[in-house]
């Protein structure tokens, strides 16, 4: 669970509640004032606040158990069915794996004038960043032509550190 979303469980838990209001956010409670430093740490966390409300994520619901059947699946379609060899199914089937973390887990939207990789303002679109689909509906994120591949790297090392062990083909 991210901050923010503490956060927000915690001015809930306190009787209050963090609504949306535009571009915004604002505390709110019928059960007296917040305590301050709970106030505090909202106004500190704004814009993790705010992307939290404005996106939820769901995380993967997929277990450890999960990962390794989809595995086990998708290695034994391509030996068994496509003949491929046992070592090559496995790490063909273990790339599925990760693209399919990656498709569970979606980056966390970002200001749509920021770059998703370095936080620093994205620039001349075309000249110096390029969008980048994040798979929710009618939203992108931007990258600069240098963020690219450590961006895709980061999310690639994300999904390679959440995946179960197959058999020795985490790498």
């Amino acid at each position: 669970m991210s901050l923010a979303q503490d956060i927000i469980k915690e001015v809930d838990a306190a009787g209050g509640a963090i609504v949306l209001i535009g571009d915004g956010v604002k505390l709110e409670s019928d059960k007296g004032p917040l305590p301050d430093e709970l106030i505090a740490r909202a106004r500190a966390n704004k814009a993790g606040i705010l992307r939290a409300l404005q996106h939820p994520k769901e995380p993967s619901a997929w277990n450890d158990n999960d990962w390794r059947a989809y595995f086990g699946e998708r290695a034994a379609i391509r030996e068994h069915d496509a003949g491929v060899p046992k070592e090559d199914a496995e790490r063909l089937a273990y790339e599925d794996c990760i693209s399919q973390w990656l498709a569970l887990n979606l980056p966390p939207p970002c200001p749509q004038d920021t770059c998703a990789h370095c936080s620093k303002p994205r620039g001349d679109v075309g000249t110096d960043s390029v969008a980048v689909l994040a798979g929710r509906p009618n939203e992108h994120l931007w990258l600069h032509h240098g963020c690219h591949r450590p961006f895709i790297s980061a999310r690639r090392g994300q999904a390679v550190e959440s995946l179960p062990d197959f058999d020795g083909q985490r790498r």
